[in-house]
């Protein structure tokens, strides 16, 4: 398995913030409870916009900075910060 590059790292980062502040957004505001676009929506646009954006930032075409494999754990680490945030609020 290749290393993860700091690009990489600065990625999945990045993906657990925007998981931090979507799973906040979503229990908090009633706006966005009452959207048609469901959690995971946010999280999949929000990780186009990322996806992007560190693209831009390595000078590289998005597909050749951040691998697909890592995409999918970004994914799947926003949506785990992002389903955790209601139930901390309910405690």
């Amino acid at each position: 398995m290749p290393q993860l590059t700091p690009l990489q790292i600065g990625f999945l980062a990045a993906n657990a913030v925007l998981g931090l502040v979507i799973g906040i957004l979503h229990a908090r505001v009633p706006a966005m409870q009452g959207t048609a676009v469901p959690l995971l929506g946010w999280l999949v646009a929000g990780l186009l916009v990322l996806d992007l954006a560190f693209g831009h930032i390595a000078g590289k075409h998005p597909m050749h900075a951040i691998s697909m494999p890592v995409r999918f754990v970004a994914l799947v680490v926003s949506y785990l910060c992002a389903a955790t945030i209601p139930g901390l609020f309910a405690a």
